[in-house]
C-alpha cells in the first residue's frame, strides 16, 4: 500500500510542477531586451493550446501561423514539445482554405487586417484564434498578445472561446490582464 501512495504522489507532484512551470513562462515580468519578443509569444502560444480544452483531441496538435511567420525559428520550441502526449505541427498558412484542419491559428500582425474573414471561415469550429494587434480582441480573436513597455500581456474574449466550443483554463484566465466574459 505504501508504494501505491508514493506512486500517485510522483504522479500528482509531477503534473504539478508541470502546470507550475508552464504558468510561470506566462507570468514572468520578462523584457524584450532579455528574450526576442517572437521567442516569448512562442512559449505564449505554447502554453495557451495547453490551458484550452478542445472537444476532442486528434493524433497531432495543428498550430498554423496566418500571414507571414515572424516567428523564424522560435517555434522550434514549440514543436519539439507534446501537447497532451501529442506531437504538435506548426505551418505557415497564405490562404483561408488553408486553414482546414487547424486547431490554433495565430494571426500574424501581416494579416490583421483579414481577422475578419479568419473569423467566417472558422465559424463554429473548435479554432482557437490568437492575434497580435491592437483592437483585435473586439473584432472576435479569442486571445490578443500585446507588447508594452517591452513586456508581453495577454487578453481574453473567454465569450468568444465558449462560442467555439473551447474551455480555457481558470489559470490562464488568471494570467490574463483582461478577461471579455
Amino acid at each position: 500500500m505504501g508504494k501505491w501512495i508514493e506512486r500517485v504522489f510522483e504522479r500528482v507532484a509531477g503534473k504539478l510542477f508541470a502546470v507550475l512551470l508552464s504558468a510561470t513562462v506566462i507570468c514572468l515580468p520578462v523584457t524584450a531586451a532579455e528574450i526576442p519578443e517572437y521567442k516569448l509569444k512562442a512559449a505564449f502560444l505554447y502554453n495557451f493550446a495547453s490551458f484550452t480544452a478542445w472537444p476532442e483531441d486528434s493524433a497531432t496538435f495543428q498550430l498554423c501561423i496566418f500571414g507571414e511567420d515572424p516567428f523564424g525559428s522560435h517555434l522550434k520550441q514549440i514543436t519539439s514539445r507534446k501537447r497532451k502526449k501529442h506531437a504538435i505541427e506548426a505551418r505557415v498558412v497564405q490562404t483561408i482554405k488553408g486553414l482546414n484542419g487547424c486547431q490554433l491559428v495565430f494571426i500574424a500582425p501581416s494579416a490583421s487586417n483579414r481577422i475578419n474573414q479568419v473569423q467566417d471561415s472558422i465559424a463554429g469550429k473548435p479554432v482557437l484564434t490568437v492575434a497580435d494587434s491592437s483592437g483585435a480582441l473586439e473584432s472576435g480573436v479569442m486571445v490578443n498578445m500585446e507588447t508594452r513597455k517591452g513586456r508581453v500581456y495577454f487578453e481574453v474574449n473567454l465569450r468568444q472561446a465558449r462560442q467555439h466550443n473551447l474551455t480555457m483554463s481558470s489559470k490562464l484566465l488568471r494570467l490574463a490582464k483582461r478577461v471579455v466574459r
